[in-house]
């Protein structure tokens, strides 16, 4: 599977946007890291892509993390 943020603001269309950040890496984790400058002020995307599936299905969990910058907030 491979991973994608893009930023557009159209609910009917995502990918009409620009691509901001991606991981095609063939390991079985993805991680995309993004900074305060890469998602203020934007709507953005999370588009998952097959390239390959072992099998029938494959499950997809995400998750998010932010952290303030504030060693003490998170």
């Amino acid at each position: 599977m491979g991973m994608e943020v893009w930023g557009s603001c159209s609910t009917s269309n995502p990918l009409s946007g620009q691509p901001q950040a991606y991981d095609w890496n063939t390991s079985g984790r993805k991680r995309i890291q993004m900074f305060a400058a890469d998602i203020a002020n934007k709507c953005l995307w999370l588009v998952v892509r097959p390239y390959f599936t072992p099998g029938t299905s494959v499950q997809v969990h995400d998750a998010a993390y932010y952290h303030s910058g504030n060693t003490g907030v998170h």
